[in-house]
């Protein structure tokens, strides 16, 4: 195993990697909700409950999306700073086998 320290980490990278991640969050979490919501609300409306089905469905959607676009923004800023951190006390120590 060789110990390297890792002292940049490269703004754009992080930032797909945080965006992919939050995304992602979202869909499976929000699936899951739409999906229980839409369900009890067709057990209580009826048919209404398809269309709140299909808007929470959107919304979640359209959030992901979103939350795509902050993490891409929030993961390159992170990055930075860690550059300019890491430059000035060292970076992080990793272990690569």
């Amino acid at each position: 195993m060789v110990t390297k320290t890792l002292t940049r980490i490269d703004p754009v990278s992080l930032g797909k990697i945080y965006a992919a991640l939050m995304a992602g969050m979202v869909l499976i979490f929000g699936v899951i909700v739409s999906l229980f919501g839409g369900i009890g609300t067709m057990a209580i409306a009826g048919a209404n409950g398809i269309l709140v089905l299909l808007g929470a469905l959107l919304v979640t959607v359209l959030g992901a999306a979103l939350y795509g676009v902050i993490g891409f923004v929030f993961g390159a800023i992170i990055a930075w700073i860690y550059n300019l951190v890491a430059r000035k006390v060292g970076g992080i120590k990793v272990d690569i086998a």
